[in-house]
Formats: C-alpha cells, sequence, structure tokens
C-alpha cells in the first residue's frame, strides 16, 4: 500500500466535548495532558487507524464517514488528507451543526456535512466514494435495514466498505449487575438514548463476511479486536466515570495502557468487536 499520512486525533475536542465547549482553553489543557477523553472513542481511532493502514488511502479522492457522530474520523482525515473531499454524515441535528460551527471556526474546506440517511443523497453522488467507513453505526440499525446497497451504489468500482461493530457476544469479566444502567440502555429500556439501542448486535464475525458477500463485495479483511484486556480497561473506566469526571480523567492513562496492550497482541482469534473491509467489484 502506499505511504500512510499522519494522523492528530482529537484535534477539535475542546470546541466539540458539550463540557469543553463552556470553557475550551481549559479543555485544551486538559486534552494535552489526557489526550481525547472519551475511551470508548479513542479505542475506535485505534481500531480504524489500523483498518486505514491496509488501504491506498493517500490516493483517495473522496471519503464519506456514515454515521458520523461528533466529527472526530472527519476531522482526523480531513486535516491529515488535504487534497481529499471528506463528506460527514449523520441524522443528529444538534452534532452536525456543531461540526459545521467548528469547520466554519477553522476554515476546513475539504470537509462537507449532510444531516441525512445514506439513502438521502442525490443521485450525484452516485459511485463518488473511494472509501466508505461506519465505525460503531450499524449495531443501531436493524439488520434487514442495514445500508449496504446503498453504500455499493454511491461506491466507485474497486471503492471499499469498513464496518466496525460489537461482536453478537461479549466476554465480560466484573459482573453483569454492575452495568445494569449500561446494558439496558443498549437493550433500548432507556428511553432518552432510545438512539444507543443495539438492535443490529447479531453478527458474529463470520456471519458480517457472508453478510458481505451476499451484497456483493469482495472482503479484503476481516478481524477482532477488543479482548479480554481491553475490556478490563472499559469496565474500570466506565466504573471510574460514574465515581465523577476527574476520578475518570485520572483513571484514563491505567485504561489506555490496557487498550494498548490488548491492541499488540498478535494472532487474535476472538474478541469483542469485530471489522471488515470490503471492495465493490
Amino acid at each position: 500500500m502506499s505511504t500512510q499520512p499522519h494522523y492528530k486525533f482529537g484535534k477539535y475536542q475542546p470546541f466539540m466535548s458539550d463540557k469543553m465547549r463552556k470553557n475550551p482553553e481549559m479543555g485544551k489543557i486538559v486534552s494535552k495532558v489526557f489526550g481525547y477523553t472519551n475511551l470508548g472513542t479513542w479505542g475506535r481511532y485505534l481500531i480504524f487507524k489500523n483498518l486505514l493502514e491496509k488501504l491506498p488511502i493517500s490516493k483517495m479522492k473522496s471519503i464519506m464517514d456514515l454515521g458520523c457522530g461528533q466529527g472526530e474520523f472527519s476531522f482526523m482525515l480531513a486535516d491529515a488528507l488535504p487534497q481529499v473531499q471528506v463528506d460527514a454524515i449523520d441524522t443528529d441535528l444538534e452534532a452536525m451543526n456543531k461540526i459545521k460551527e467548528v469547520v466554519d471556526k477553522f476554515g476546513i474546506k475539504n470537509l462537507h456535512t449532510y444531516t441525512c440517511m445514506i439513502q438521502e443523497l442525490g443521485p450525484e453522488k452516485n459511485e463518488s466514494y473511494d472509501l466508505i467507513f461506519s465505525i460503531d453505526v450499524f449495531q443501531h440499525i436493524p439488520k434487514e435495514q442495514m445500508p449496504f446497497q446503498a453504500c455499493k451504489q454511491r461506491l466507485k468500482h474497486g471503492g471499499y466498505l469498513i464496518t466496525k461493530m460489537p461482536a453478537k457476544d461479549h466476554r465480560r469479566i466484573l459482573p453483569k449487575s454492575m452495568f445494569k444502567e449500561f446494558d439496558d440502555t443498549l437493550a433500548g429500556k432507556n428511553p432518552e438514548h432510545a438512539y444507543m439501542a443495539h438492535h443490529g448486535q447479531v453478527y458474529t464475525l463470520d456471519d458480517l463476511i457472508k453478510r458481505y458477500e451476499r451484497e456483493g463485495f469482495k472482503v479484503i479483511g476481516a478481524s477482532y479486536s477488543d479482548g479480554i484486556i481491553a475490556r478490563a480497561g472499559w469496565e474500570f473506566n466506565y466504573l471510574m466515570m460514574r465515581a465523577g469526571s476527574i476520578t475518570q480523567l485520572l483513571s484514563l492513562p491505567v485504561s489506555k495502557l490496557l487498550m494498548l496492550i490488548d491492541k499488540i497482541i498478535p494472532g487474535r482469534k476472538s474478541g469483542n468487536v469485530i471489522q471488515v473491509i470490503g471492495q465493490k467489484i
């Protein structure tokens, strides 16, 4: 593959985080000391960066971040690849408005936003993208509604689709009862956070590979991530977060170290997260 660009993740965190937006200067200090403060998203970055290294990213011209959320990956790619048009798409109006504010504030010319579903994009976007990626989004969509065909329609011939999502079954360390509130949210039992429900957390890695193939993609990469050591880091950070923001911040170095250790374990045969790279043929 071609030379990989240098990625700077979390550059705009002080202007996107609800807590930091109240005092961006303090947010800059916190970010400098602790790095990216949302452990789950930071862990996603580690995995996503590894997936990008398998692709000719520097040769691409157009990329879509499908379900961009707070736009962390869109910002990262737009900054590292100034020659690439990055389209961030999500249905969360509040998040998209914040992304637009940052885009305007810092004059980011190659990042465009779309507040809609991918199926609602116009025909001018057909066969437009070298890469579409969706990081921890498809689990929120019932499997019969997952937009594989809409992604394929908008990819160029030979373009790539990356999906990353939690595996159907998770290994845990601490008792399930300690995470009841979190599990209830994922099960759709919390009306205030209905958008977080995991309706589509239904695939093993083999199942997701087969879904790609049924949808007409050639699978060029499939792997597990987030083993038991990463899970230990997440559980520790989650419990510290419940104890308060300061405690959660102080726990970050240990949690991040555990995730980094987990990442370098070779020959992984299982994990709590699955990711597949498919190519439109």
